[in-house]
């Protein structure tokens, strides 16, 4: 039997077993999808997504005074708060928490109590409520006190950027700086990236920041190693405003514009960690497994 259950074990993780990360392949033309509606007023600094509620989470930053908006899976918008009561920079959704967080203008600094890594707090319908809680009163790894953040859950670190091409992955927990990362954006050509942002993909890992010149998204392994660039179009802000949710890159222009969102990747990819095995391979793992079970069964009748 403890043959059985081992050969068993075996071959179920070898069918499903995750194929490590490949480079994915970058669209040349980004494909538009989601446009959220525009609001006016304070710069749009980042867009998180709850998958849950489908709901668009964002806001303005620069003050706390500022606006903090949700918008349906539609586009439209459903709550526009104001005050936030809070800096915003990242706004960006947690699955380790469940909650939505920002990473705030001078948490590095720490220049008042409403600075640092906060949840923004919402109601049982999700919306926010502008009763917000500091996680983190300082963090040191904020790259400058501007940058906005993107995060990697299963890291759990938060890449922050300045002008120009040094990211520092910060721990979520302490705020201390745990990884230093040089994008290499000789090799992308990218001489006019915006100031402060850079966006981070989960199921690809890889860390994209966009070109406010040439309307180009320059996307990085985490090692910093160039993968390839997305032609999206369309005028951006030359700092902040940059994402990625719910599956695409978001970005944001303040002079008219809203957030619209960008399919930068192509469909598929073998690096994708949401590819599953197809039915025949499903098939195939059954009847291995079928096998298996009358073999054992089989040599446990003839031993009696």
């Amino acid at each position: 039997m403890q043959m059985f259950v081992r050969s068993a074990v075996v071959a179920l993780v070898s069918a499903l077993a995750v194929p490590a990360f490949a480079a994915p392949v970058v669209r040349s033309s980004a494909v538009a999808g989601q446009a959220l509606a525009p609001q006016a007023g304070c710069y749009q600094m980042g867009l998180g997504y709850d998958p849950a509620l489908k709901q668009y989470y964002g806001g303005g930053g620069g003050n706390p005074s500022c606006n903090g908006t949700v918008w349906n899976e539609d586009g439209a918008v459903i709550q526009n708060i104001s005050p936030i009561g809070v800096d915003l920079r990242s706004v960006y959704f947690n699955p380790n928490t469940g909650n939505i967080e920002t990473l705030t203008y001078g948490a590095k600094s720490n220049y008042n109590s409403l600075d640092g890594l906060v949840t923004l707090g919402r109601d049982t319908s999700g919306l926010y409520t502008g009763n917000n809680s500091v996680v983190l009163p300082s963090f040191t790894g904020q790259r400058d006190d501007s940058s906005v953040a993107a995060y990697d859950a299963d890291r759990d670190l938060l890449y922050t950027r300045a002008n120009n091409n040094i990211v520092w992955g910060a721990s979520r927990s302490d705020g201390s700086v745990s990884v230093t990362i040089e994008l290499d954006l000789s090799a992308a050509g990218a001489s006019n990236v915006q100031f402060y942002g850079i966006a981070f993909d989960l199921n690809t890992d890889t860390l994209i920041v966009a070109d406010y010149l040439t309307a180009k998204a320059h996307v990085f392994e985490v090692s910093g190693a160039y993968v390839g660039s997305s032609t999206f179009g369309g005028a951006i802000d030359d700092a902040y405003g940059i994402s990625f949710a719910n599956g695409q890159l978001f970005l944001a222009n303040r002079f008219g514009g809203g957030w619209q969102g960008f399919s930068i990747f192509e469909p598929g990819e073998p690096g994708d960690p949401t590819e599953v095995p197809e039915p025949a391979s499903f098939a195939i793992l059954l009847t291995g497994l079928a096998l298996t079970f009358a073999r054992g069964h089989r040599r446990r009748r003839l031993a009696r």
